[in-house]
């Protein structure tokens, strides 16, 4: 049986304790759990942590949004690179140029050959596909159904009928309205003879 816990409206927590809670209460989703890992019997009140938890969330979304665009900028770096970035070509000498920080992410590996110096780059057209979904330019999904129309919702009303009648339940309505009507006869002439 879970028990559910309610918040206490009674003293102020120092906003220290405050930002232990919400900090349990982020990573767990869950009052119960985030009471039990700060050792409170019940949650505080609401409105008390709730500038915690906003700043908590704003947080989240930044980092989010950080991650993504340092995803976009690896992409982007693989995407958009091309070979006269690592290496340069002067009367049919090639020389490796320096490789910034920037230009590294489109590197796959740097090997030294019996010929030379080998430079293998990661691979552009995945890099532009993937980019291409990430930013929305590409669409995985074809509607093939509609033909790129909208599909407007059918309205359908149903109405419930009696079930109909099958031929033996009728076959014996009939048969037993004829032995009502037998029977009354019957009355009628054994009253008649009686009167006689």
């Amino acid at each position: 049986m879970a028990v559910i816990t309610k918040p206490r409206p009674s003293r102020r927590l120092p906003p220290v304790l405050l930002q232990q809670y919400v900090q349990a209460y982020w990573s767990t989703g869950s009052h119960i759990e985030a009471c039990k890992l700060t050792g409170r019997k019940h949650p505080p009140n609401s409105e008390a942590i709730a500038p915690y938890l906003q700043e908590i969330s704003a947080r989240a979304l930044e980092d989010v949004k950080g991650r993504r665009g340092r995803i976009i900028a690896e992409l982007e770096a693989v995407a958009y690179s091309r070979v006269t970035d690592y290496v340069s070509v002067s009367n049919g000498t090639v020389s490796i140029q320096d490789i910034t920080a920037d230009k590294s992410a489109a590197v796959e590996s740097i090997k030294e050959t019996k010929n030379g110096i080998e430079i293998k780059l990661y691979n552009k057209l995945t890099a532009l596909e993937t980019l291409a979904k990430i930013t929305g330019l590409a669409v995985d999904r074809i509607d093939v159904t509609s033909g790129g129309r909208t599909i407007q919702p059918i309205q359908m009303t149903f109405k419930v009928l009696p079930p109909p009648a099958r031929a033996r339940d009728i076959t014996m309505e009939i048969t037993d309205a004829e032995k009502q009507t037998d029977a009354v006869d019957r009355c009628d002439t054994t009253h008649t003879d009686r009167q006689s």
